[in-house]
């Protein structure tokens, strides 16, 4: 195509734009692009067609390519794409919240009260009974299976991070995979690195954890991953202190558990658990943990609360029964994975 045909092509795309024919333009845009892949103005324009239609995690793709541009022109692009992607995340969260206060309003209570004390009073009583009976199974099961969290094997020097937990921070990080718009919405912690990082465990390693646990083990963590490298892109600071600079977790909820606090009413991802129920099945399998954490403030809001138990990046926690409730994947700063 030549110079003429592609600034007619632009022209056109542009007017589309305006009108408000994301689609329209987008395609356009799209084959102009195969002609000009490092005009700033095309990439701009294709990112405000992408925030147009929502699919917000594209154009911040295009955003990072125009970040890395030289040139006043690019920076002044990118700051541009900052507002709009901002503006759109919100809007997104609005739309959920709202949609989600419908739904529950849409719900009708119970009209006699007494009855519905009646059925919470039942339901505490039996949760409190199962909860009980199943820590007892529980820890006869790690007695029997000579697992130990507390005082794993290994050498203290190399598992700093026993202790109180890494988790002053938390955000939902949100991503549209190339070419849907179905998104996928993890929590990210962010902590100071408190102590050098345990090594690493092989890809292997990570693999015999999170198999056992999690029925679609490398799709939970192929999202997970990019969830960690998106929630790293930001040059903002937390506490003062740059977000690739602080360790990063992504906590996975068991489907099923509740959300409260920050992450209230949010469409988390979550995971169905694999053949290993417990801890103790994990450890069998793959050995026992490298080192824990006691994760004790803002883990709460994702019904994680106690003993993290971890093999190099991935991590697990147990709920009351002793059923894994959340897997962790975790990124250190530097770590280009």
């Amino acid at each position: 195509m030549g110079e003429g045909n592609l600034q007619h092509e632009y022209g056109i795309a542009m007017e589309l734009l305006k009108s408000g024919e994301y689609a329209e333009a987008l395609a356009l845009l799209n084959n102009i692009a195969e002609q000009r892949p490092n005009s700033k103005h095309v990439m701009y324009s294709r990112a405000l067609c992408l925030v147009a239609l929502g699919r917000v995690g594209e154009a911040r793709l295009l955003r990072d390519e125009l970040a890395r541009q030289k040139g006043s022109g690019a920076r002044e692009f990118t700051a541009k794409l900052d507002v709009k992607l901002r503006e759109k995340l919100g809007e997104l969260e609005k739309a959920a919240h709202k949609g989600l206060k419908r739904t529950t309003s849409s719900v009708s209570s119970m009209s006699e009260a007494r009855v519905s004390r009646s059925i919470v009073a039942l339901i505490i009583v039996l949760v409190v009974v199962a909860a009980i009976a199943g820590a007892v199974v529980f820890h006869i099961q790690r007695q029997r299976a000579g697992f130990n969290p507390a005082g794993f094997t290994g050498n203290d020097s190399e598992t700093p991070f026993t202790g109180t937990g890494p988790d002053p921070y938390v955000e939902v990080v949100t991503f549209y995979p190339l070419g849907t718009e179905t998104h996928f919405r993890f929590a990210v912690f962010f902590s100071p690195l408190e102590g050098e990082a345990p090594k690493a465990s092989t890809d292997n390693k990570e693999d015999c954890v999170g198999a056992p646990a999690v029925s679609d083990w490398q799709n939970v963590k192929a999202k997970a991953m990019k969830a960690l490298a998106l929630s790293r892109n930001d040059d903002e600071t937390l506490g003062g202190v740059p977000r690739h600079d602080l360790m990063c977790t992504v906590a996975i909820p068991r489907a099923g558990m509740p959300l409260s606090g920050k992450l209230a009413e949010k469409d988390i991802v979550t995971f169905t658990s694999g053949d290993a129920k417990d801890l103790v099945s994990v450890a069998k399998a793959c050995g026992e943990p490298t080192h824990t954490e006691t994760w004790t403030r803002e883990g709460a809001c994702l019904g994680l609360s106690g003993e993290t138990y971890w093999w190099g990046r991935v991590g697990l926690a147990t709920d009351a029964s002793g059923e894994i409730s959340h897997v962790l994947v975790r990124a250190y700063p530097g770590d280009k994975r």
